[in-house]
């Protein structure tokens, strides 16, 4: 599924920058899984929302912003 720049240009998502928070995001963790096994991504939706918003905050904003963000718990054992 190809994806444009407002200005038409395509982007290919494997070149985009995952941010920090997206790493340590539960749904990334899911659909890499699901991925790498082959498996039909029931995220698969989320994935899409996911490239989406990075390439929308990829040149504007400094702090990478996700309404749906969720830590994965993983994460939280390192933290602490």
């Amino acid at each position: 599924m190809p994806f444009y720049n407002d200005d038409g240009t395509e982007v290919n998502p494997n070149e985009l920058e995952i941010p920090e928070k997206c790493i340590k995001c539960k749904l990334h963790k899911q659909v890499n899984i699901a991925e790498e096994q082959k498996l039909p991504s029931v995220k698969w939706e989320t994935n899409v929302f996911c490239i989406l918003r990075r390439m929308n905050q990829m040149e504007e904003i400094k702090e990478f912003f996700c309404r749906d963000y969720i830590l994965d718990p993983a994460w939280e054992l390192k933290i602490n």
